[in-house]
C-alpha cells in the first residue's frame, strides 16, 4: 500500500510539472490548489469526479452520491489490469455493456448507436483517427480518449454541456508528448466523427452533423 501510494505521489509530481510546463492548469488555479484538488481525488484525476458529480449528477436520475459510486466502481473495475498512473475521463471504456448502460439509461438509448458509430464501432471515426496521427501516436488512441471525454463532458440535467479545448488538454494530454496532438486529434475527429457538434464548445447530441448528411447523399448518389 506505502508504495503504492508513493508511486502515486511521483505520478502526480510528474503530472502536474507537465501540465504546468505546457500551461494545462485550469485558469485562476494555483498548483498548490490543484495539487489539494488531485490528492482528494486520486486515483482519478479531479475533472472526473467534477463532470460526474455536477453534470451527471444533475439529472434526477442518477442518485447523485451513489450513481458517481457505483460508476466509479464500474470503471476501476475494468481497468484492474491496467498499469495507468490514474484514472481519466477518457479511460472510461463506454464498448463496456455495465459502464455504458449507467449513462445511456439518463440520456436516452439512441446513443447506443451514437457511441457505437463514432467512438466504439470497429469502424467509428474516432478510430480512424487513432490511425490517422501516425505511429508515434497510435499507442496513445487519442481519438478515442478524446472522443469518450467530450462524450462525458455533453451532458447534464441542466443547461451546461460541453468541453473546451482547455477542458481537453488538461484531461487528455499524455506526459512525454506535446500537448498540441490534442489540437490536431481534435481537428481530425471534427472531419470524421458524425455526432459531435463542432460548437463554442465540443459536445455529442443524437443529431447528425454535417459529415453525416454530405455521406448519406453519397450514398445516396
Amino acid at each position: 500500500v506505502e508504495r503504492s501510494r508513493g508511486l502515486g505521489d511521483v505520478y502526480k509530481r510528474q503530472f502536474l510539472d507537465y501540465a504546468e510546463r505546457e500551461d494545462l492548469l485550469p485558469k485562476n488555479v494555483e498548483r498548490s490548489e490543484y495539487k489539494k484538488m488531485f490528492l482528494e481525488s486520486y486515483p482519478f484525476q479531479p475533472e472526473v469526479i467534477d463532470i460526474l458529480y455536477t453534470r451527471w449528477g444533475s439529472f434526477a436520475t442518477f442518485q447523485r452520491t451513489r450513481g458517481v459510486l457505483r460508476l466509479l466502481s464500474l470503471v476501476v473495475y475494468s481497468l484492474k489490469e491496467s498499469k495507468i498512473p490514474f484514472i481519466r475521463l477518457g479511460d472510461f471504456d463506454l464498448s463496456n455493456d455495465e459502464i455504458r448502460r449507467e449513462l445511456v439509461k439518463h440520456i436516452g438509448p439512441q446513443y447506443d448507436s451514437v457511441i457505437a458509430s463514432d467512438i466504439t464501432g470497429s469502424n467509428a471515426g474516432a478510430k480512424k483517427v487513432d490511425k490517422a496521427l501516425g505511429k508515434s501516436y497510435i499507442a496513445y488512441n487519442f481519438g478515442t480518449r478524446i472522443a469518450t471525454t467530450i462524450f462525458l463532458y455533453s451532458f447534464s440535467g441542466g443547461v451546461e454541456k460541453g468541453a473546451t479545448l482547455a477542458d481537453l488538454k488538461l484531461t487528455c494530454a499524455e506526459i512525454g508528448t506535446p500537448s498540441s496532438i490534442i489540437i490536431e486529434a481534435v481537428s481530425k475527429l471534427k472531419d470524421n466523427l458524425f455526432f459531435l457538434q463542432p460548437d463554442t464548445k465540443l459536445y455529442f447530441s443524437d443529431q447528425p452533423n454535417l459529415n453525416k448528411i454530405l455521406l448519406t447523399k453519397m450514398e445516396n448518389i
